[in-house]
């Protein structure tokens, strides 16, 4: 049975100091499209988040682990069924390679940081393990909060 999955990004700004700047954080939803669990290939999908300021800023970008039931950032992020239950493992990395955790910079998670640039775009590499036989037929979701704090 296959199954589709997709992750919103959802989008916080906190804003810091009395030089506050105007920053526009925007992301579009990662989307893995559909999973066969019977195949044990891992499947990966890639997706951006987006900064732009109106002045030069210094700058954390970070990742939340998500609604998932279970989530943990070493352990991975959970996708849940709409309905009928079921939770899909995946996770979100900083790098092409898929080796740092993109997270709040708990449990092995790093941040990204943001260094002198009015525009800046971190890609976010997606990566749903191979081999997850047990997942239920249906579409699966996970909302996350991105936060940038300058």
């Amino acid at each position: 049975m296959k199954k589709s999955a997709l992750i919103a990004l959802a989008v916080i700004a906190l804003m810091q100091g009395v030089n506050a700047k105007t920053c526009n954080l925007s992301s579009a939803g990662l989307a893995f499209g559909v999973y066969n669990p019977a195949s044990s290939a891992n499947q990966d999908a890639t997706g951006s988040v987006v900064l732009t300021c109106d002045k030069k800023i210094k700058a954390q970008l970070s990742l939340s682990v998500g609604n998932g039931v279970g989530a943990s950032y070493s352990g991975g992020r959970k996708m849940t069924k709409g309905s009928g239950g079921g939770t899909l493992t995946y996770n979100l990395y900083a790098n092409p390679s898929r080796t740092q955790v993109l997270g709040d910079g708990t449990d092995t998670s790093v941040t990204v940081q943001v260094n002198g640039k009015d525009t800046f775009s971190q890609p976010v590499y997606g990566r749903i393990p191979g081999g997850q036989r047990t997942v239920f037929s249906g579409g699966y979701l996970d909302t996350l909060a991105v936060t940038i704090e300058y």
